[in-house]
């Protein structure tokens, strides 16, 4: 099968059970890519200097992409920047298997860290957003695990 691409103005609604004939439907402002080599969904953004690098945790606030934070009323994660192509332009992975050559991230779950864009292997404790971000699976492959931020 070979990769899709879907179009809404709502950079997250595959993510959100949203009905893809509907996502078809919609003008084109927004592509998705659904990547079938790492089973995931990837987006390929633009946005003047932003300050990403690979592997920081992302997250659209409503207004711009910023480093997620699990810090309380800071925005979460929704996904890991993959590439920084240039200043301007970035790469988002949502979903799926990610080659990231030399992460740093620990092996085995690890979660948002209350440093902006951080991911952490220790589980937080009281006082701050819980997610679950990613699996480290070896040192240069990732899979992506977001799950819902609790509080």
């Amino acid at each position: 099968m070979a990769d899709q691409e879907y179009a809404d103005g709502d950079p997250l609604a595959p993510l959100r059970g949203a009905d893809v004939l509907a996502i078809q439907r919609e003008p084109i402002a927004t592509h998705f890519k659904f990547d079938m080599n790492g089973l995931g969904i990837i987006r390929t953004i633009t946005q003047a200097s932003h300050p990403f690098a690979a592997g920081d945790a992302i997250g659209f606030n409503g207004t711009v992409w910023v480093k997620s934070s699990a810090t309380v009323g800071q925005t979460p994660c929704h996904g890991i920047c993959v590439e920084d192509i240039d200043a301007n332009n970035f790469t988002v992975r949502f979903l799926g298997a990610e080659v990231l050559t030399g992460h740093g991230f620990t092996l085995g779950q690890n979660w948002l860290d209350t440093t902006a864009g951080g991911v952490t292997a220790t589980e937080p404790g009281p006082g701050v957003v819980i997610q679950r971000v990613l699996i480290a699976l070896d040192t240069n492959t990732v899979l992506l695990t977001i799950g819902e931020p609790i509080k």
